[in-house]
């Protein structure tokens, strides 16, 4: 009997045990599906697509072999279009990375009203983001219309097709993303900074830190998991530019319909309509950005852990 009352006392426990399920998973679940939906999903059809014909409209899978490949590796405007994202990308990263954090840090070294009301005029031109922000800087930008005006005629700069064109148009878009973006990592980057302890930061400041030695040497090191966050998503999302030039071509003739990756996929499967030659570039993008993360990711050992680091 006591054997038998030991049974089924544990039943029920073991049971419970079973059924159990650990709540990570329940709040990791939306995210899975999202991702498989609108990243993985998308990425493993665009595969499918590379080696992929098309009769009436319909893909006929691995009957194109590599000629797709072929196709658009030959296209004359894939490679200047990896040429001008690079150059976008040489002007826009550091110069994305150094003021977001110089800002950060000087909002920090004073917490006060006007921190707060500065963080607030930084964050409020993220409202206008995409097709807006294109007009916007048209605007901007048109000697003609410009407020700044006086200043791009004292310049030289008498037509829009002198300050927008294919040499200037890394600056411009820089800009643009600056202007657009800024604001939501200064936020991040200062929040990462309220997450310091005040009496490492009174430690420092007793040892004789003046404030860009305690900016420079104590809060920038404990930040720099956040930097390479930014990094591989500003690099993500720099790599995938489309919204701007394609806009912005349309306005200034000096601007090719190519200037990006991305137009260049855009005009394979929307104006020739070769979506297999235009999953390769898609495809190809995605692999350069996966490789950039990666690169991150292992110089800045993103996911250490203080136990890993001690071992």
């Amino acid at each position: 009997m006591a054997v038998q009352t030991s049974a089924m006392v544990n039943a029920p426990i073991r049971s419970a045990k079973r059924l159990r399920v650990n709540p990570a998973y329940l709040f990791l679940l939306p995210y899975l599906v999202a991702m498989l939906l609108f990243s993985l999903g998308p990425a493993i059809y665009a595969l499918l697509l590379m080696f992929a014909t098309f009769k009436v409209g319909r893909p006929q899978f691995f009957e194109a072999g590599f000629t797709n490949i072929v196709t658009a590796l030959k296209d004359p405007y894939l490679l200047p279009a990896f040429e001008n994202v690079l150059r976008f990308l040489v002007v826009s990263v550091p110069f994305g990375l150094v003021f977001v954090i110089l800002l950060a840090l000087l909002l920090h070294a004073r917490p006060n009203r006007f921190s707060l009301l500065m963080r607030t005029i930084y964050f409020l031109p993220g409202a206008v983001t995409g097709p807006a922000l294109v007009m916007l800087f048209l605007f901007t930008f048109n000697p003609d219309l410009s407020v700044f005006r006086a200043l791009l005629h004292f310049m030289g700069y008498t037509d829009l097709k002198q300050v927008v064109n294919n040499d200037t148009a890394p600056v411009v878009f820089t800009l643009m993303g600056f202007f657009g973006g800024a604001g939501g990592w200064i936020a991040v980057f200062f929040g990462a900074l309220q997450g310091i302890s005040e009496e490492l930061i009174e430690a420092a400041i007793m040892d004789g830190c003046n404030p860009i030695q305690l900016a420079w040497l104590i809060k920038r090191p404990l930040i720099t998991r956040y930097v390479a966050f930014m990094l591989i998503n500003v690099l993500a999302g720099n790599v995938q530019l489309f919204a701007e030039p394609q806009l912005m071509s349309s306005a200034s003739a000096t601007i090719s319909n190519e200037w990006s990756p991305n137009l260049v996929s855009y005009t394979w499967a929307f104006g020739i309509g070769n979506f297999g030659a235009s999953a390769v570039v898609s495809v190809l993008m995605m692999l350069i950005g996966i490789v950039c993360a990666y690169a991150v990711i292992r110089a800045t050992n993103f996911y250490s852990t203080e136990q890993t680091n001690a071992e």
